[in-house]
This record gives C-alpha cells, sequence and structure tokens, in this order.
C-alpha cells in the first residue's frame, strides 16, 4: 500500500488541505520530508492519517475549529483488491473495537457519577449526623468515618442491651435475697426450738459457732478411731514378737545353738546355716545328675567299642592283615579305586556322548585329529558361557521361589485370578497411558522445535539487519547487535568496536534512540517481506541525533523506501538539507504555519 495524496478538507486547524505524494520513477527511492514550524499541523497530519485508516473516534481532539459531524478526511491509495479487502476487515474490527471502548467509557463516566453522588449523600448524612467533614473528602475516607460512626452506634447499642439485662438479673437476686432471708428466719426459729432440750438452752450458738463445734467433733471422732486402730496394731505387732522369739530359741535348741545369745543373733545364725545347707543340697544333686550320666554315657561306650572290636576282626580277616592300621588302609585303598572306577565311567560316558562315538579308541582317533589351541579356545569360551548360565540359573531359582512364595501367600482361593486380572487390566491402562503421553509429549517437542526454528530463522535475520543498521547509523562506533542469556530470557546488547558490550539502558539518550530506529529498520523489512509495503511514518527521531548520524540515518530510511514509502515529519530546517544531501531525489513537503 502506497499514500498517493492525503486531504485533510475538514479536520484540525487545516481546510481543504491537500497534500500529494509523487510516485518515483522505479527503483528511486520513496523518501518524502515533512517540514513545518512548531504548530504548524504535523501532528494533526500524522492524526489525520490514522484517523483516515481507523474512523474518526467519537471523541476527537480535532474538532475545535471544524464541528464533529462537519470534520471530513480522505486519502488516495495505491492498494491491491486483497490488501484493501483485509484492510476493511481491520478497519470493522477496529471500529468495533472503538464502540465497545466508548461503551465502557459511558459506563465508567456513569458510574463515577453514581460514586460522586454517592459521596454527596453520605456526606450530607454525616452532617446530620453531627460530624461534618469537606467537601473535597475522598469516598473511601467519608465510608471510613461512617462506619466508625456505625460501630460506635453498635456499641452504644450493645451497652444499652447489657444494661437492661444488668436490671433485670438486680431484680431477679432481690427477690432471691427477700427468699433467702425468710427462709433464714424459719430456720433460725427451728434452730432455737432444737437447742431447748440441750446445754445450749440458755446461749444458742451461732452458725458459725456451731459449724465449728461439729468440725471439732468430726476431727475428734476420726482421732478416737485411728488409737484405737493403733492400739489393735501394737497388740498384735507384740504378740506376733514374742512368738517368734520363742519360736526362734525352740529352732536353736534343735540345732544345738548356745543359749542365751540376743534373739537377732540366734535368727542371723540360723538363716546362715540355712544358706550354707540349701548350696550344699544343690551341690550334692548336681554332682548325683552327672555321676547317672556319666555312668550311662560309659555303659554306650563299652557297648560302641564292643561293635568296633568285632569289626576290626572282620576286616583284618577279609584282608589278610594281622593289626587294624593295616586293615583301614587296605579299606582306603578300595574305596579309592571304587571312585576312581565310578570316575572312569563316567567320564567315558561324558566322552563318548560328547565325540558321538560308542568307545574311547573313536574318540582318542578323533582327537588325534583335532587342534589343541582351538580346542583350549573353545573351552575357555564354554566354561565363560557355563558360568554365566549358572548366574542366570540361580536368578531365575530366585525368581521363581520369591514368585512361588508370593502364590502362597495369596491363598487357595480365585484370588490369583483376580489379581492376575487386575494386573492385566493394569497393564493396559499403563500402555495407553503411555502411548497418550509419548504422543502429546512428542507433539510438543515437536512445537517447541518449529517455535524455536521459526524464532531463530526470523529473529537471526531481522537482528542481523538490525544489526548492520545500527553499525552504519553509529559510525562504526559499534560493531552490530547481539543476543545474549539472561537467566530464562535474552537481552539485547550493543557490541562496541574496541571491545566490551551496553545493555540498551547504559547507552546515551541519542544512542539509544539509534538502537530503536534500527530495530524499526529491521522490523519494516520483515513485515514488508511478509505481508506486502505500507507506508512508514516517523515524526522527529532524530532529534537527538548529531549531523553525522542524521546523515547515515536518512540514508537508511532512503534505501528502506525502496521497499516501500517513508514519511519524515521534522522540525528542524537543517534535516531537510542533510536529507537532500543523503538522497537527492527526497521530496520535500513545506506546512505553512
Amino acid at each position: 500500500m502506497r499514500l498517493n495524496r492525503l486531504d485533510l478538507t475538514r479536520f484540525g486547524k487545516f481546510t481543504d488541505l491537500s497534500l500529494s505524494f509523487p510516485v518515483p520513477t522505479p527503483g528511486s527511492p520513496d523518501l518524502h520530508v515533512i517540514y513545518g514550524a512548531n504548530e504548524a499541523g504535523k501532528s494533526t497530519l500524522l492524526e489525520g492519517w490514522l484517523d483516515m485508516l481507523f474512523q474518526i473516534p467519537a471523541r476527537s481532539s480535532m474538532d475545535f475549529i471544524h464541528p464533529y459531524q462537519s470534520m471530513q478526511l480522505g486519502a488516495v491509495l495505491d492498494i491491491d483488491l486483497p490488501t484493501f479487502r483485509a484492510w476493511l476487515a481491520k478497519l470493522d474490527a477496529a471500529h468495533d473495537v472503538l464502540v465497545r471502548r466508548d461503551d465502557k467509557a459511558r459506563d465508567l463516566a456513569r458510574r463515577v457519577q453514581a460514586v460522586a453522588k454517592a459521596r454527596l449523600d453520605l456526606l450530607n448524612a454525616l452532617a446530620l449526623a453531627g460530624r461534618e467533614i469537606p467537601e473535597d473528602t475522598s469516598l473511601a475516607l467519608a465510608l471510613e468515618t461512617a462506619q466508625s460512626l456505625l460501630d460506635q452506634v453498635s456499641k452504644v447499642e450493645a451497652l444499652c442491651e447489657a444494661e437492661a439485662e444488668a436490671r433485670q438479673n438486680l431484680t431477679r437476686r432481690e427477690r432471691s435475697k427477700l427468699k433467702a432471708d425468710d427462709a433464714r428466719a424459719a430456720w433460725q426459729a427451728e434452730w432455737e426450738a432444737v437447742c431447748a432440750d440441750t446445754w445450749m438452752v440458755g446461749a444458742p450458738p451461732a452458725v458459725d459457732e456451731m459449724r465449728a463445734i461439729l468440725e471439732e467433733l468430726d476431727q475428734l471422732r476420726e482421732h478416737q478411731g485411728r488409737i484405737v486402730e493403733l492400739t489393735h496394731r501394737i497388740t498384735t505387732m507384740q504378740s506376733n514378737r514374742e512368738r517368734f522369739e520363742q519360736a526362734a530359741c525352740d529352732l536353736a535348741g534343735c540345732l544345738d545353738m548356745p543359749a542365751g545369745l540376743p534373739v537377732t543373733d540366734l535368727w542371723r545364725d540360723i538363716t546362715r546355716r540355712q544358706r550354707s545347707a540349701e548350696s550344699r543340697e544343690d551341690q550334692r544333686a548336681n554332682l548325683s545328675d552327672r555321676l547317672t550320666t556319666a555312668t550311662q554315657t560309659l555303659s554306650e561306650l563299652e557297648e560302641e567299642a564292643e561293635i568296633h572290636r568285632n569289626r576290626t576282626v572282620e576286616f583284618s580277616r577279609h584282608f589278610g592283615v594281622e593289626v587294624w592300621a593295616d586293615a583301614r588302609d587296605a579299606l582306603t585303598r578300595a574305596g579309592e579305586l571304587t571312585n576312581l572306577r565310578e570316575t572312569q565311567r563316567e567320564l567315558t560316558e561324558d566322552l563318548c556322548a560328547g565325540m558321538q562315538c560308542d568307545t574311547v579308541e573313536e574318540a582318542r582317533a578323533q582327537l588325534r585329529e583335532l587342534d589343541a589351541d582351538a580346542l583350549a579356545a573353545r573351552a575357555d569360551s564354554l566354561r565363560t558361557d557355563l558360568k554365566t548360565l549358572r548366574t542366570a540359573q540361580e536368578e531365575a531359582q530366585e525368581d521363581f521361589r520369591k514368585a512361588e512364595d508370593a502364590v502362597e501367600a495369596v491363598g487357595g482361593d480365585d484370588a490369583v485370578a483376580r489379581l492376575e486380572e487386575q494386573r492385566q487390566t493394569l497393564l493396559l491402562e499403563i500402555e495407553d497411558g503411555a502411548r497418550r503421553h509419548l504422543r502429546q509429549r512428542l507433539g510438543l517437542l515437536a512445537v517447541d522445535a518449529a517455535l524455536r526454528s521459526y524464532r531463530d530463522t526470523h529473529r537471526s535475520g531481522m537482528l542481523e539487519r538490525a544489526s548492520e543498521a545500527f553499525r552504519i547509523m553509529s559510525r562504526v562506533r559499534y560493531s552490530g547487535l547481539a543476543a545474549q542469556p539472561d537467566g530464562s530470557r535474552e537481552v539485547l546488547v550493543a557490541l562496541a568496536a574496541g571491545g566490551g558490550s551496553k545493555q540498551a539502558d547504559q547507552l546515551s539518550d541519542g544512542t539509544r534512540a539509534q538502537l530503536y530506529l534500527a530495530l524499526r529498520i529491521a522490523g519494516y523489512h520483515e513485515f514488508a517481506r511478509n505481508n506486502g509495503p505500507v507506508p512508514f511514518i516517523a515524526d522527529d527521531i532524530m532529534e537527538s541525533f548529531d549531523d553525522d548520524r542524521t546523515a547515515e540515518a536518512f540514508g537508511l530510511l532512503a534505501e528502506m523506501s525502496k521497499s516501500g514509502q517513508v514519511i519524515y515529519l521534522t522540525h528542524h530546517a537543517h534535516l531537510c538539507d542533510i536529507a537532500r544531501n543523503t538522497c537527492p531525489s527526497v521530496c520535500i513537503h513545506e506546512l505553512q504555519g
């Protein structure tokens, strides 16, 4: 899309203004500079272009000369039909957004008005309650004041209710006191009548005095009972002591112990003699048991010795020897010979089976034809395989044993079948879940890879173009731009020509503005390549540039204008000369103040 003419028929300060943008020759820059002093209408021109694209808003600041209903804009655009239809669709969407924004704004205004009315009503109510506050008090402070008054009223009401309840309690307690006084008088009369038949007839004691007398009588009764109990215990203990002394003396006489010793000494000697006797009795019983065991063992050994003597005579007679040592050697040699013959037979069978022959001679004939080294290597390999198989066999046996234990632990009912069914069900669910998870995971990985590839592809091109534009605008003071990782994100840094780097917030104002312009130029090229060219309009973005860097920036804009129309607004006259020197074909438009 290209802007060929912009008509501000009735808009802002302009009346019947028509600004034409000549079409350049093919291959030439399409660069335009609009110059005008302050208040000449450059910002109005830019806002008119935006309102022409997206419709004049319902509340426009440009109706200070021309009434809103008579405001009129127009333009001549060079645009193809698909792009125009897409622009119309976007215009409709923007119009819907503006309508919704206006509705929200009206709703907000109504709500603000309702809040203001509520605030005034609240202030008036507070004034009637004796709490006048300034009219400019905020609604929050007024609500806080009203809430404080309500809290105080609630406290007063609570105190009034508490007072009424206290008065009711006082009345109820006074009635209870009168009843208690009547009951006390009746009890006193009964008490005096009871005391008339006792020694207290002349002066019956008071309640407190009588309570003290009764308590003393209770304690006296307890002491009397305690004395009787202790007397009985003392008498019993003395009787037991006398019987013990008599029994100890009788026992000492039986044991021929000297008479006349104190009872305690007699009892100590008696207990010592008892412990000694018990210990000797235990020793005697132990020796008796050992003697019985030894006698039985001796009898068994004699029987076994007789058996061994008879067998020794038989072996000596069989082997024709005189002494047992010779017979034992002969018996050992006979056993070894039997073992060797059995081993020979087994080896012969194994050899014939392994060599697939009938006799040992045939096996020897086959072995003479074989290579000894190859057989040794084969034997080593077979030993290794045998060890591996034995290890696997042991593991399988251990697994089988565990499985048998698990089966035995389950029981003899249908629990095994139910467990097997549950296991199969769980395995199927796990398999389905694993497949779903893998599909989702592979999908996410594919999406992430595609997004990463898309970002890297497009970002690399934009970054290279922005880096080159920044290098040119900074007059090789910086060699370019780079993206550096910073935690979970990346930051853009400017690479100094002499080494080192700076982030955007570490650059000067002018250099930072050049960095942003370089990014806008790179973004415009990327947008134009994917969506087609549109007018690029910039409003005095070179205010902080020096003349050299301004010339480089105009060179980049001139180069960019070969891809799409570039319009630059400024109020600096010398920029027109710099633009003309950089791009002789630039078109200068001057707005009259």
